[in-house]
């Protein structure tokens, strides 16, 4: 997994990120939920903005099958 890219708002347009709280909403988990099975699955590179925690769109909708796999697994547990 890449490392946590820093980046200001005028360095990116904005509509072309999801932030990990909003992602985790989509998903019907908890922001913590989320960014663990992110990382340990090594799914996506998230992006440190204004100090939040983003996930560039076209990615996060290429891995989020995946993500939602992993959590119906660990709803299983």
């Amino acid at each position: 997994m890449e490392d946590i890219v820093r980046v200001t708002m005028t360095d990116v347009t904005m509509k072309n990120f999801i932030s990990l709280t909003d992602a985790a909403h989509l998903l019907g988990v908890t922001r913590f939920t989320l960014r663990n099975i992110i990382y340990d699955g090594n799914f996506l590179s998230g992006h440190l903005i204004d100090k939040e925690l983003f996930f560039k769109k076209d990615e996060f909708e290429e891995v989020i099958e995946k993500i939602k796999e992993k959590i119906s697994e660990l709803a299983e547990k």
